[in-house]
């Protein structure tokens, strides 16, 4: 006969405990009513997780997701599940489970965890903004300050830029600088676009908006324009040759 679930059985070695845990799942109603059961099932996934026994876990975290009474465990086999997902960059489930927790119970310790998985998702991707849109549709847009926000999409469009992507990044750009025209980031994205013009990728005025945005980012005290700016003038590129304008930029920058 099936001994009832006990604190000294879950406390067990971990050996013995992993073969108690997994005979617990074998559905048996004497388990089902114990207090510990939703603890002990989560156990034996963490433990099989431990173990890289995937598939396994997952099975024991979907007993738990189609039990939602025991919220605290249920939270927790949801997060589990979106870690297990993310993990193998199926981003899409991922987002799905973190998803369910953080619109059922952002509050909690496990909605934060929740959030924290989405937001990392969407910044592996490169997707601040998706991300920024879901705290809107959630009602969470005020756990990231204004600086924040600027922080992350200009981070992003820095990322895009680096990668020599400069048509994309200047698309990104453009859409940071619609947002924060005046923000702390704002000179360094404009010296970025001058750059993006200043590259052979763009097509059209290439050399002459590089030396627009390289003097308006120089105007938001972006010191890195004074080169790139120096060498313009001094070579008459998209600009009319002008060495003592080049020579006084050059002065300026040391």
């Amino acid at each position: 006969m099936t001994a009832p679930l006990t604190r000294g059985a879950l406390d067990a070695p971990a050996p013995d405990k992993l073969e108690f845990d997994e005979e617990i799942t074998n559905d048996s109603d004497k388990h089902k009513k114990s207090p510990l059961y939703s603890q002990a099932l989560y156990e034996l996934a963490h433990t099989l997780i431990q173990e890289v026994e995937d598939e396994k876990a997952e099975k024991v975290l979907g007993k738990l997701i189609r039990n939602p009474k025991d919220s605290l465990y249920y939270y927790k086999a949801l997060n589990e599940m979106g870690m297990l997902h993310a993990n193998r960059k199926e981003f899409d489930a991922a987002l799905e489970y973190y998803k369910k927790v953080v619109e059922k119970s952002p509050l909690t310790e496990e909605g934060q965890s929740a959030l924290a998985g989405i937001e990392n998702i969407y910044q592996s991707q490169n997707k601040p903004q998706e991300f920024l849109s879901y705290l809107d549709k959630v009602g969470l847009s005020s756990i990231k300050s204004q600086d924040e926000k600027e922080t992350m999409l200009f981070n992003s469009a820095e990322q895009i830029f680096l990668s020599g992507n400069y048509t994309a990044a200047l698309a990104a750009l453009n859409s940071f600088i619609n947002s924060y025209p005046n923000g702390n980031k704002a000179a360094h994205a404009n010296f970025y676009i001058a750059e993006c013009y200043n590259s052979e990728d763009i097509d059209t005025n290439t050399l002459e908006n590089a030396v627009y945005w390289y003097e308006y980012a120089l105007e938001q005290g972006c010191e890195l324009c004074y080169y790139h700016l120096g060498i313009c003038y001094e070579f008459g590129r998209g600009t009319d040759e002008n060495i003592k304008k080049a020579v006084d930029i050059h002065i300026h920058r040391n």
